[in-house]
Protein backbone atom coordinates (compact mmCIF):
# COMPACT_ATOMS: atom_id res chain seq x y z
CA UNK A 1 0.00 0.00 0.00
CA UNK A 2 1.17 3.65 -0.62
CA UNK A 3 1.08 5.49 2.02
CA UNK A 4 2.23 9.02 3.56
CA UNK A 5 3.09 10.47 7.13
CA UNK A 6 0.67 12.79 8.89
CA UNK A 7 0.90 15.76 8.61
CA UNK A 8 -0.26 15.27 5.20
CA UNK A 9 -4.08 16.24 5.19
CA UNK A 10 -5.03 13.06 4.51
CA UNK A 11 -5.52 9.83 6.07
CA UNK A 12 -3.12 7.12 4.53
CA UNK A 13 -3.05 4.32 4.15
CA UNK A 14 -6.50 3.61 5.76
CA UNK A 15 -6.83 2.89 9.45
CA UNK A 16 -5.89 -0.21 10.43
CA UNK A 17 -3.27 -0.30 8.00
CA UNK A 18 0.43 0.66 8.35
CA UNK A 19 2.69 2.29 5.30
CA UNK A 20 4.19 0.04 3.16
CA UNK A 21 1.38 -3.01 4.13
CA UNK A 22 2.03 -5.83 1.40
CA UNK A 23 -1.33 -5.22 -0.94
CA UNK A 24 -0.77 -8.51 -2.48
CA UNK A 25 -1.21 -9.87 0.99
CA UNK A 26 -4.95 -8.31 0.74
CA UNK A 27 -8.20 -11.17 0.19
CA UNK A 28 -9.32 -11.29 -2.90
CA UNK A 29 -12.61 -9.18 -3.30
CA UNK A 30 -16.27 -11.23 -3.51
CA UNK A 31 -16.60 -10.21 -6.67
CA UNK A 32 -14.95 -12.58 -9.26
CA UNK A 33 -14.57 -11.43 -12.89
CA UNK A 34 -14.17 -13.56 -15.92
CA UNK A 35 -12.89 -13.13 -19.18
CA UNK A 36 -12.53 -14.84 -22.28
CA UNK A 37 -9.06 -15.60 -23.84
CA UNK A 38 -8.74 -13.84 -26.88
CA UNK A 39 -12.03 -11.04 -26.39
CA UNK A 40 -11.29 -7.31 -26.32
CA UNK A 41 -12.17 -5.83 -22.69
CA UNK A 42 -12.44 -2.10 -21.57
CA UNK A 43 -10.30 -1.39 -19.38
CA UNK A 44 -10.48 1.94 -16.76
CA UNK A 45 -8.89 4.35 -14.15
CA UNK A 46 -9.50 7.62 -12.65
CA UNK A 47 -7.33 10.44 -11.45
CA UNK A 48 -7.34 11.70 -7.99
CA UNK A 49 -3.89 13.52 -8.21
CA UNK A 50 -3.11 14.22 -11.85
CA UNK A 51 0.52 13.41 -12.11
CA UNK A 52 0.91 13.27 -16.22
CA UNK A 53 2.70 10.61 -17.85
CA UNK A 54 1.55 7.43 -18.86
CA UNK A 55 0.57 3.58 -18.02
CA UNK A 56 -0.01 0.14 -18.99
CA UNK A 57 -1.55 -3.11 -17.99
CA UNK A 58 -0.22 -6.15 -17.59
CA UNK A 59 -0.94 -9.96 -16.36
CA UNK A 60 0.92 -12.80 -14.13
CA UNK A 61 -0.89 -15.79 -13.16
CA UNK A 62 -1.87 -15.72 -9.28
CA UNK A 63 0.17 -19.11 -8.65
CA UNK A 64 3.66 -16.76 -9.08
CA UNK A 65 4.91 -13.97 -7.09
CA UNK A 66 3.37 -10.51 -8.47
CA UNK A 67 6.34 -9.15 -9.25
CA UNK A 68 7.37 -6.55 -11.57
CA UNK A 69 9.25 -9.21 -13.77
CA UNK A 70 6.17 -11.65 -13.85
CA UNK A 71 3.38 -8.31 -15.13
CA UNK A 72 6.44 -7.67 -17.56
CA UNK A 73 6.06 -10.84 -19.09
CA UNK A 74 2.74 -10.46 -20.39
CA UNK A 75 1.43 -6.64 -21.29
CA UNK A 76 -1.87 -6.06 -22.83
CA UNK A 77 -2.18 -5.21 -25.96
CA UNK A 78 -4.33 -1.60 -26.03
CA UNK A 79 -6.99 -1.67 -29.44
CA UNK A 80 -7.67 1.04 -31.37
CA UNK A 81 -7.02 4.59 -31.45
CA UNK A 82 -9.73 5.89 -29.40
CA UNK A 83 -10.08 6.02 -25.60
CA UNK A 84 -12.68 7.57 -23.98
CA UNK A 85 -13.70 10.11 -20.66
CA UNK A 86 -16.46 8.39 -18.95
CA UNK A 87 -19.24 10.36 -16.68
CA UNK A 88 -21.05 9.29 -13.63
CA UNK A 89 -17.86 8.64 -11.40
CA UNK A 90 -16.76 6.66 -14.46
CA UNK A 91 -19.71 4.27 -14.75
CA UNK A 92 -22.32 5.65 -16.81
CA UNK A 93 -20.85 4.48 -20.80
CA UNK A 94 -24.02 6.87 -22.14
CA UNK A 95 -21.58 9.90 -20.79
CA UNK A 96 -18.70 9.37 -23.10
CA UNK A 97 -16.39 12.15 -24.41
CA UNK A 98 -13.87 10.26 -27.16
CA UNK A 99 -10.45 10.75 -27.11
CA UNK A 100 -7.50 10.07 -29.43
CA UNK A 101 -5.67 7.87 -27.50
CA UNK A 102 -1.49 8.95 -27.22
CA UNK A 103 0.15 5.46 -27.30
CA UNK A 104 4.17 4.74 -27.19
CA UNK A 105 5.76 1.73 -28.36
CA UNK A 106 8.47 -0.53 -29.93
CA UNK A 107 11.60 -0.42 -28.65
CA UNK A 108 11.23 2.99 -26.94
CA UNK A 109 9.11 1.36 -23.63
CA UNK A 110 10.03 -1.55 -21.56
CA UNK A 111 9.41 -4.09 -21.97
CA UNK A 112 9.82 -3.67 -25.64
CA UNK A 113 7.91 -4.05 -28.19
CA UNK A 114 4.70 -3.29 -25.74
CA UNK A 115 2.95 -0.14 -25.93
CA UNK A 116 2.11 2.48 -23.13
CA UNK A 117 -0.89 5.14 -23.28
CA UNK A 118 -0.45 8.58 -22.16
CA UNK A 119 -2.23 10.20 -19.45
CA UNK A 120 -4.92 12.51 -21.64
CA UNK A 121 -5.24 15.32 -19.24
CA UNK A 122 -3.29 17.70 -19.20
CA UNK A 123 -2.46 19.06 -15.82
CA UNK A 124 -1.60 22.21 -14.22
CA UNK A 125 1.40 24.70 -16.14
CA UNK A 126 2.02 27.06 -13.53
CA UNK A 127 2.15 25.25 -9.72
CA UNK A 128 0.67 21.99 -10.49
CA UNK A 129 -2.60 22.56 -8.58
CA UNK A 130 -1.51 20.89 -5.35
CA UNK A 131 -2.81 22.44 -1.69
CA UNK A 132 -5.21 25.09 -3.40
CA UNK A 133 -2.51 26.67 -5.71
CA UNK A 134 -3.68 28.32 -8.96
CA UNK A 135 -4.11 26.04 -11.89
CA UNK A 136 -4.74 28.64 -15.03
CA UNK A 137 -3.15 27.15 -18.03
CA UNK A 138 -2.95 23.10 -18.52
CA UNK A 139 0.48 21.73 -19.60
CA UNK A 140 -0.60 20.30 -23.22
CA UNK A 141 -3.46 21.28 -25.29
CA UNK A 142 -6.37 18.82 -24.35
CA UNK A 143 -6.81 15.63 -27.28
CA UNK A 144 -10.70 15.39 -26.99
CA UNK A 145 -11.23 14.81 -30.72
CA UNK A 146 -15.01 16.28 -30.43
CA UNK A 147 -14.22 19.34 -28.96
CA UNK A 148 -16.57 19.51 -25.83
CA UNK A 149 -14.49 18.94 -23.14
CA UNK A 150 -11.47 21.17 -23.38
CA UNK A 151 -11.72 22.64 -19.86
CA UNK A 152 -10.65 19.57 -18.16
CA UNK A 153 -7.19 19.87 -17.20
CA UNK A 154 -5.37 19.99 -13.42
CA UNK A 155 -4.63 18.19 -10.57
CA UNK A 156 -8.35 17.09 -9.56
CA UNK A 157 -8.94 16.36 -5.83
CA UNK A 158 -4.75 16.22 -5.24
CA UNK A 159 -6.12 20.44 -5.39
CA UNK A 160 -7.22 19.46 -2.17
CA UNK A 161 -3.87 17.55 -0.60
CA UNK A 162 -1.45 19.58 1.21
CA UNK A 163 0.71 19.84 4.10
CA UNK A 164 -2.08 21.38 6.60
CA UNK A 165 0.88 22.35 9.38
CA UNK A 166 2.75 24.48 6.60
CA UNK A 167 -0.51 25.37 4.71
CA UNK A 168 -3.89 25.50 7.22
CA UNK A 169 -5.54 27.39 4.13
CA UNK A 170 -5.18 23.69 2.00
CA UNK A 171 -7.82 22.09 3.64
CA UNK A 172 -11.01 21.73 2.19
CA UNK A 173 -14.90 21.68 2.32
CA UNK A 174 -16.67 18.76 1.31
CA UNK A 175 -18.01 20.93 -1.15
CA UNK A 176 -15.05 22.32 -2.50
CA UNK A 177 -13.22 18.90 -2.37
CA UNK A 178 -16.22 17.67 -4.81
CA UNK A 179 -16.13 20.38 -7.45
CA UNK A 180 -12.27 19.94 -7.72
CA UNK A 181 -12.68 15.89 -8.23
CA UNK A 182 -12.49 14.56 -11.46
CA UNK A 183 -15.90 12.71 -12.11
CA UNK A 184 -14.86 10.45 -14.85
CA UNK A 185 -12.49 7.51 -15.71
CA UNK A 186 -10.24 7.07 -18.50
CA UNK A 187 -11.53 4.07 -20.49
CA UNK A 188 -9.56 1.86 -22.75
CA UNK A 189 -9.75 -1.72 -24.73
CA UNK A 190 -7.30 -4.25 -24.32
CA UNK A 191 -7.13 -7.53 -26.22
CA UNK A 192 -6.65 -10.68 -23.47
CA UNK A 193 -3.77 -13.08 -24.36
CA UNK A 194 -4.44 -16.35 -25.47
CA UNK A 195 -3.16 -17.38 -21.88
CA UNK A 196 -3.86 -21.24 -20.48
CA UNK A 197 -7.03 -20.94 -18.26
CA UNK A 198 -6.95 -19.74 -14.76
CA UNK A 199 -6.50 -17.09 -11.75
CA UNK A 200 -4.63 -13.77 -13.26
CA UNK A 201 -3.32 -10.57 -11.31
CA UNK A 202 -4.09 -7.13 -13.21
CA UNK A 203 -1.64 -5.03 -12.82
CA UNK A 204 -1.98 -1.59 -13.73
CA UNK A 205 1.44 0.79 -13.64
CA UNK A 206 1.38 4.71 -14.17
CA UNK A 207 4.77 6.20 -14.95
CA UNK A 208 4.24 9.89 -13.43
CA UNK A 209 6.03 13.16 -15.71
CA UNK A 210 5.32 15.48 -12.69
CA UNK A 211 6.95 13.94 -10.07
CA UNK A 212 9.24 10.74 -9.68
CA UNK A 213 6.66 8.44 -8.75
CA UNK A 214 5.25 5.14 -10.12
CA UNK A 215 1.39 4.14 -9.07
CA UNK A 216 0.38 0.81 -9.10
CA UNK A 217 -3.00 -1.26 -8.94
CA UNK A 218 -3.61 -4.81 -9.02
CA UNK A 219 -7.19 -6.46 -9.38
CA UNK A 220 -8.29 -10.56 -9.59
CA UNK A 221 -9.58 -12.11 -13.03
CA UNK A 222 -10.18 -15.16 -14.36
CA UNK A 223 -9.23 -16.17 -17.74
CA UNK A 224 -11.24 -19.08 -19.43
CA UNK A 225 -11.20 -20.33 -22.94
CA UNK A 226 -14.82 -19.84 -24.20
CA UNK A 227 -18.15 -18.43 -22.85
CA UNK A 228 -18.97 -14.85 -21.84
CA UNK A 229 -17.34 -12.48 -20.04
CA UNK A 230 -18.66 -10.33 -17.30
CA UNK A 231 -21.21 -7.89 -18.29
CA UNK A 232 -19.58 -3.86 -18.39
CA UNK A 233 -20.65 -1.74 -15.52
CA UNK A 234 -22.78 -4.93 -13.23
CA UNK A 235 -23.73 -2.96 -10.10
CA UNK A 236 -22.12 -4.91 -7.21
CA UNK A 237 -23.25 -5.37 -3.35
CA UNK A 238 -20.59 -2.80 -2.40
CA UNK A 239 -19.52 -5.45 0.14
CA UNK A 240 -16.10 -6.32 -0.54
CA UNK A 241 -14.09 -3.83 1.77
CA UNK A 242 -16.49 -4.70 4.27
CA UNK A 243 -15.91 -8.41 4.51
CA UNK A 244 -13.49 -10.99 4.53
CA UNK A 245 -10.62 -9.35 6.53
CA UNK A 246 -10.65 -6.57 4.35
CA UNK A 247 -9.96 -3.20 5.00
CA UNK A 248 -13.18 -2.03 6.65
CA UNK A 249 -14.14 -5.23 8.83
CA UNK A 250 -12.43 -4.33 11.28
CA UNK A 251 -14.81 -1.94 12.15
CA UNK A 252 -17.52 -5.29 12.35
CA UNK A 253 -16.96 -5.36 16.15
CA UNK A 254 -17.56 -1.58 16.52
CA UNK A 255 -21.39 -1.56 16.07
CA UNK A 256 -21.83 -0.96 19.67
CA UNK A 257 -18.62 1.17 20.68
CA UNK A 258 -17.98 4.63 19.04
CA UNK A 259 -14.84 5.37 21.51
CA UNK A 260 -11.48 4.49 21.59
CA UNK A 261 -10.32 2.54 18.65
CA UNK A 262 -13.45 2.14 16.72
CA UNK A 263 -14.10 6.17 16.62
CA UNK A 264 -12.87 6.13 13.50
CA UNK A 265 -15.61 3.70 11.78
CA UNK A 266 -18.07 6.74 13.28
CA UNK A 267 -16.33 9.66 11.62
CA UNK A 268 -18.43 10.74 8.37
CA UNK A 269 -16.68 10.84 4.89
CA UNK A 270 -17.66 12.39 1.83
CA UNK A 271 -16.84 9.40 0.16
CA UNK A 272 -18.87 6.73 2.16
CA UNK A 273 -22.44 6.00 2.75
CA UNK A 274 -22.02 3.64 5.40
CA UNK A 275 -23.04 0.42 4.05
CA UNK A 276 -21.01 -1.88 6.13
CA UNK A 277 -23.99 -3.22 8.62
CA UNK A 278 -26.12 -4.01 5.34
CA UNK A 279 -23.82 -5.97 4.83
CA UNK A 280 -22.76 -7.83 7.81
CA UNK A 281 -26.70 -8.27 8.25
CA UNK A 282 -27.52 -9.80 5.06
CA UNK A 283 -25.53 -12.36 2.78
CA UNK A 284 -23.66 -9.63 1.47
CA UNK A 285 -20.51 -11.10 2.62
CA UNK A 286 -20.80 -14.22 0.59
CA UNK A 287 -18.43 -14.51 -2.72
CA UNK A 288 -20.34 -14.38 -6.58
CA UNK A 289 -19.18 -14.26 -9.75
CA UNK A 290 -20.46 -10.99 -11.67
CA UNK A 291 -23.37 -11.10 -13.86
CA UNK A 292 -21.75 -12.61 -17.77
CA UNK A 293 -22.87 -10.39 -21.03
CA UNK A 294 -24.75 -11.91 -22.99
CA UNK A 295 -24.68 -9.36 -26.44
CA UNK A 296 -23.62 -9.75 -29.67
CA UNK A 297 -19.66 -10.01 -30.86
CA UNK A 298 -17.88 -6.69 -30.70
CA UNK A 299 -19.75 -5.01 -27.76
CA UNK A 300 -17.99 -3.89 -25.08
CA UNK A 301 -16.81 -7.08 -22.43
CA UNK A 302 -16.07 -5.67 -19.79
CA UNK A 303 -14.21 -2.74 -17.75
CA UNK A 304 -11.85 -2.60 -14.98
CA UNK A 305 -11.62 0.35 -13.03
CA UNK A 306 -8.10 0.19 -11.48
CA UNK A 307 -8.07 3.30 -8.91
CA UNK A 308 -5.50 5.50 -9.79
CA UNK A 309 -3.22 7.41 -7.52
CA UNK A 310 -2.37 5.63 -5.00
CA UNK A 311 -4.48 2.44 -5.97
CA UNK A 312 -2.72 -0.32 -5.16
CA UNK A 313 -2.67 1.39 -2.23
CA UNK A 314 -5.90 1.19 -0.62
CA UNK A 315 -5.84 4.80 -0.14
CA UNK A 316 -8.42 5.31 -1.97
CA UNK A 317 -10.79 4.47 0.62
CA UNK A 318 -8.56 7.08 3.04
CA UNK A 319 -9.21 9.89 -0.17
CA UNK A 320 -6.29 9.56 -2.06
CA UNK A 321 -7.35 8.03 -4.92
CA UNK A 322 -10.46 7.16 -7.10
CA UNK A 323 -8.44 5.55 -9.73
CA UNK A 324 -8.35 2.01 -10.20
CA UNK A 325 -11.38 0.66 -9.90
CA UNK A 326 -11.68 -2.82 -11.62
CA UNK A 327 -14.11 -4.86 -12.79
CA UNK A 328 -11.62 -7.49 -12.35
CA UNK A 329 -11.87 -4.96 -9.27
CA UNK A 330 -9.15 -3.12 -7.45
CA UNK A 331 -8.88 -3.39 -3.57
CA UNK A 332 -9.78 0.56 -4.13
CA UNK A 333 -13.45 -0.27 -5.53
CA UNK A 334 -14.77 -1.32 -2.42
CA UNK A 335 -15.26 2.42 -1.77
CA UNK A 336 -16.92 3.50 -4.81
CA UNK A 337 -19.65 0.41 -5.46
CA UNK A 338 -22.77 0.47 -6.04
CA UNK A 339 -25.51 0.61 -2.61
CA UNK A 340 -25.92 -2.47 -0.89
CA UNK A 341 -29.38 -3.74 -0.02
CA UNK A 342 -30.88 -2.54 2.76
CA UNK A 343 -30.20 -2.28 6.51
CA UNK A 344 -31.82 -4.92 8.82
CA UNK A 345 -30.01 -3.09 11.76
CA UNK A 346 -32.31 -0.02 11.83
CA UNK A 347 -30.37 1.28 14.86
CA UNK A 348 -27.47 1.74 12.44
CA UNK A 349 -29.54 3.83 9.47
CA UNK A 350 -29.71 7.29 11.62
CA UNK A 351 -25.65 7.48 11.87
CA UNK A 352 -22.82 7.71 9.89
CA UNK A 353 -20.69 4.53 10.10
CA UNK A 354 -17.11 4.31 8.86
CA UNK A 355 -16.21 1.21 8.03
Amino acid sequence: MAGGRQPLGQLDPPPGFSTGYEGKELPKLLEKTEWVAGTTVEVAWGIAANHGGGYQYRLCPASEDPTEECFQKTPLEFVGEDQWLQFGNGYDASQRITVKARRVGGEKVVPKGSTWTMNPIPGCKDTGGRAKSSCSEPTFTPAYADGTAKGIFGYGGGYCFGNLTKKPSAACTLEEYKNASFDFGVVDKVKVPDVPEGDYVLSWRWDCEMTKQIWTNCADVTIKKKGQSAEPFSPTKGCSACCNQQICSRCQKCIDKKDGDCAMCWKPLPWWDGRCPKCWNTTGCDSYVRPLQTAVAGRRVDWVFVTAVALASVAALAGLALALKLKGQSQSQAAREVQAPAATVTEMTSESFRP
